[in-house]
């Protein structure tokens, strides 16, 4: 009876010991685990402002850092070269995106015109090429007593527009909000913006209105195959685009989203939305159209 209370209790202690050691490693890696998945989204998520608004009324939301698959998944054999070959994007820093595309009451507030065929104060402005949009961040910063502005990058587009689905799948070409303007029979102009539901970020019209301009140069996708990229900005070089692609992408600036005009969509047969993120499309700094607009990245807020 002895021999038996004795080893009972050695063996609860070895019990005992051992469910510690495994509870702490257990702990130890699920904090090692999100400090890798989440690089910096840990600290920033409880002391970055989610939304800011500035002098113009312009509101910005706030994108957490993370990481998604950028490129299209599937291979269709009309499959365009714009959308070419899956890699991951990792960002290690959240940024502030407007909500809403700049509308013409805030592009005639900052520049006293308005180049719009679409006329309405809250309707998007249209028929802005790049450079158009350049003189307007131009303006702004100049005019702006506390914030600086430019245009988001063609993967921070895509990463924004993805939202809730920003992970390692494969298969986020689903992702669509189902009362995109887009997508509505009749429509033959632009609608005032923020008027729709916005996505899992609280932005409006990623998939609908006006497609808009992002910041850097086009470039195919090819040399990116099964690579990691962070924090990418494109080419510093736009000459560097007209080594790798056809001579009339030269010079070309990403444009991303799709219109209210559903004849200026690409649809594939394997798809079941008719915008799904990885779209892309190119212009030169003169290109103009009333189904192109744009929306703000808010920079920094540092005037100097």
């Amino acid at each position: 009876m002895k021999y038996f209370k004795k080893n009972w209790l050695k063996n609860t202690l070895k019990l005992l010991v051992s469910y510690a050691f495994l509870s702490f490693f257990v702990f130890l890696f699920l904090g090692c685990y999100e400090n890798i998945m989440e690089p910096s989204a840990v600290v920033e998520r409880n002391t970055m402002a989610q939304k800011i608004t500035n002098e113009l009324g312009m509101e910005f939301v706030y994108i957490k850092p993370g990481q998604f698959i950028m490129g299209r998944p599937l291979n269709p054999p009309n499959r365009s070269q714009h959308h070419d070959n899956l890699h991951r994007v990792i960002f290690t820093k959240g940024f502030y995106l407007m909500i809403t595309e700049v509308s013409q009451k805030q592009w005639k507030k900052v520049t006293g015109s308005n180049p719009s065929f679409f006329a309405g104060d809250n309707l998007p402005v249209e028929s802005v090429t790049f450079n158009d949009v350049q003189d307007f961040i131009e303006k702004l910063n100049q005019q702006d007593s506390e914030y600086q502005y430019a245009l988001p990058t063609s993967a921070q587009w895509e990463y924004a527009y993805r939202a809730s689905a920003v992970t390692n799948s494969l298969n986020d070409s689903k992702i669509i909000d189902n009362d995109s303007w887009y997508m509505k029979t009749g429509l033959n102009s632009t609608y005032p913006v923020g008027s729709g539901k916005p996505n899992a970020w609280g932005l409006y019209d990623m998939a609908g209105n006006v497609r808009e301009w992002c910041s850097d140069w086009y470039e195919s996708y090819w040399k990116r195959r099964f690579w990691e990229v962070t924090d990418p900005t494109g080419p510093d070089d736009p000459m560097y685009t007209c080594k790798f692609v056809d001579k009339k992408l030269c010079m070309s600036k990403v444009i991303r989203g799709c219109s209210w005009d559903i004849n200026n969509v690409i649809t594939w047969e394997e798809d079941t939305t008719l915008c799904p993120p990885y779209l892309r499309d190119f212009g030169t700094l003169d290109t103009m159209s009333d189904t192109l607009g744009f929306r703000l990245l808010l920079k920094s807020n540092d005037k100097s």
